[in-house]
């Protein structure tokens, strides 16, 4: 319940309209938490287009916290449920209570029904630029 609510805001938050339907169950609802915003705050960043279409649906979210912090989400949308997503994310089951000043490690992850992929993980924050670019290669070939 929990994700479609936060899936219910996020569409708020970015105007798409209502499709009908919207009580039907989503490909990506089994991956809840992982994809929710939780205690992050988020804002759409931007639309990637194809040829005008809208392909992917990028968001930052706001400093990280909770369990399943995230920098970025990038999805593919059909009507009003997410098909599949990439996020770049940093969880606290990561971090290392012994070391609180040790610097984060994220990862990159793919996001469908029942499918859950790694697709990398990072030692420093990378760029936007960067997780863009291999974001929107995923979506473009689940």
């Amino acid at each position: 319940m929990m994700f479609k609510q936060a899936i219910s805001a996020l569409f708020i938050a970015t105007s798409l309209p209502a499709v009908a339907g919207a009580q039907n169950i989503c490909a990506t609802d089994s991956w809840g938490a992982f994809l929710a915003p939780d205690q992050q705050t988020f804002e759409r960043r931007e639309l990637i287009a194809n040829n005008g279409d809208i392909v992917v649906m990028a968001f930052e979210f706001g400093e990280l916290k909770g369990e399943y912090a995230k920098v970025w989400l990038f999805a593919r949308f059909d009507g009003d449920c997410m098909v599949d997503a990439v996020s770049l994310g940093s969880y606290a089951y990561l971090l290392d209570p012994a070391k609180p000043d040790a610097p984060r490690q994220y990862h990159l992850d793919y996001y469908a029904a029942d499918t859950h992929a790694t697709l990398g993980f990072y030692d420093t924050k990378p760029t936007y630029q960067e997780i863009r670019a291999e974001a929107v290669a995923a979506l473009a070939h689940p």
